[in-house]
């Protein structure tokens, strides 16, 4: 039994060192996305940080931006990680029936735990298993969409979302900024 309580009390101890790395992880990329935005007013090279950060901080195997057009009738994809953007540099997303569409008007994640079986990912040209999207947006109006992807199947937790929620809204306001500089 005391062996038992042992090995019990250090599998919980190991579970609290990782949240605290998760923690730890998670506040070195808002430190690093925060220096990069007031530093940068580069609209290309602030999202390719964040992408950058979200898939080797946050240890995704996917992510992007997706930033509505000069019409604001489509989102297009103009920063990935994980793999080249010309992978999906044709593709553009309405702002009716698409799902990023549908992120952008609810204003709210969307969280797809396995993405295997969704037909809305039928076309989509990445091999992706589990998918969050947070909308970016700047005063009350969705201006773009980041989507942070798995090649596995499997849930998201509320910290996941709640960090991802808490960078979007980080990275509006960067948008903003540099399209007001180039303004």
């Amino acid at each position: 039994e005391i062996f038992a309580s042992q090995v019990a009390l250090s599998i919980e101890n190991n579970q609290l060192v990782e949240d605290l790395r998760r923690q730890v992880t998670t506040l070195s990329l808002f430190n690093e996305l925060n220096r990069s935005m007031t530093t940068k007013l580069d609209l290309p090279v602030v999202l390719d940080t964040v992408v950058d950060s979200v898939t080797t901080l946050l240890g995704y195997d996917y992510a992007t931006v997706f930033l509505l057009d000069q019409r604001g009738q489509y989102y297009v994809p103009l920063a990935s990680s994980g793999y080249a953007l010309e992978q999906l540099g044709h593709l553009s997303f309405g702002l009716d029936h698409s799902l990023i569409g549908q992120v952008a008007r609810r204003g709210m994640p969307v969280v797809v735990d396995n993405a295997r079986q969704d037909e809305r990912f039928a076309d989509w040209p990445m091999p992706v298993g589990s998918v969050i999207m947070v909308p970016l947006t700047a005063e009350g109006r969705a201006v773009g969409i980041l989507s942070a992807d798995r090649r596995a199947v499997g849930e998201y937790t509320p910290a996941e979302v709640a960090t991802l929620t808490a960078l979007a809204d980080q990275v509006s306001v960067a948008v903003e900024n540099a399209r007001l500089f180039d303004e």
